[in-house]
């Protein structure tokens, strides 16, 4: 729909296999609605540098994927239209979301028990970077 101030007008007569004919060919976001999210996407860039160089400790993969993910939402509601899109269409934009959070949650518990590596065979041996490595004994 075309967005004339406050009233909305079909922009199509619903003949295309790809519009609705209640509708038209759907809608217009304004040149203003693009610019405010160029901007977010710019300042949450320099947030992302920013926080790159900074120690959350344990949460720092949260942190990045946080602001990743405010980052994608902006740019699939406004640049992706999916702010204006029907329900079937939205939980298929959810469904890989869904998917990406199990495989992220499913590695979770291996992230977590990295500090403290066991080896399978022979033993742990300093190296000259203190990096752990293990070391087969013949």
């Amino acid at each position: 729909m075309a967005h004339d101030a406050h009233n909305w007008k079909p922009l199509g007569d619903g003949s295309l296999l790809t519009e609705d004919a209640a509708v038209g060919l759907g809608h217009i976001v304004e040149r203003k609605d693009y610019l405010k999210v160029l901007i977010w996407l710019l300042v949450l860039t320099v947030v992302t540098v920013g926080t790159a160089r900074m120690d959350f400790g344990i949460m720092n993969k949260v942190v990045a994927l946080s602001i990743a993910s405010y980052k994608a939402y902006l740019v699939a509601t406004i640049f992706m239209h999916l702010k204006f899109e029907g329900k079937l269409i939205i939980a298929y934009a959810i469904y890989p979301v869904v998917l990406l959070i199990l495989f992220i949650g499913s590695n979770v518990g291996d992230e977590l028990d990295r500090k403290n590596p066991v080896p399978t065979f022979g033993k742990i041996v300093e190296t000259p970077l203190n990096i752990p490595t293990f070391h087969h004994e013949h």
